[in-house]
């Protein structure tokens, strides 16, 4: 069962990484602290995969369903920031 969690973790956190990575402005205006926000939570979530690799025994089921959560947001929202982040 804890292998499934980390493996659940793991993916989730690589999906959202990589949807993040592969998100294509087009015509909307460029922000810069969204750029900020996105890049940060690419290495974030770049290095929580990483590091669940490395020591699969530290990875809780509360964070496999927020990772899941997480992830699900940005794939509907095509990884756009703005779209997670309402900003006026």
């Amino acid at each position: 069962m804890a292998n499934i969690i980390v493996l659940v973790f793991i993916v989730a956190n690589l999906i959202s990484c990589g949807r993040l990575l592969s998100y294509q402005r087009g015509s909307d205006p460029f922000k810069y602290h969204l750029s900020c926000l996105a890049y940060l939570l690419i290495v974030c979530t770049g290095g929580q995969a990483i590091s669940a690799m490395l020591e699969p025994n530290s990875v809780s089921l509360w964070a496999s369903i927020l990772s899941v959560m997480f992830c699900i947001l940005l794939v509907r929202g095509k990884g756009n920031m703005a779209s997670l982040v309402k900003t006026v």
